[in-house]
């Protein structure tokens, strides 16, 4: 299992999306939500 983590401690669902994206998640477009939540699903973080 993957654990994320950043200082201050964000959501684990944004830090995810700052490693794949560059931004939190509230600020992604189009498929990049879903690119994330694949992304949690294969990693067994959802």
């Amino acid at each position: 299992m993957l654990t994320v983590f950043s200082q201050p401690v964000p959501e684990q669902s944004d830090a995810l999306s700052y490693l794949l994206t560059g931004k939190p998640l509230s600020d992604l477009k189009g498929g990049e939500g879903s690119m994330v939540a694949s992304a949690a699903r294969a990693l067994g973080s959802e």
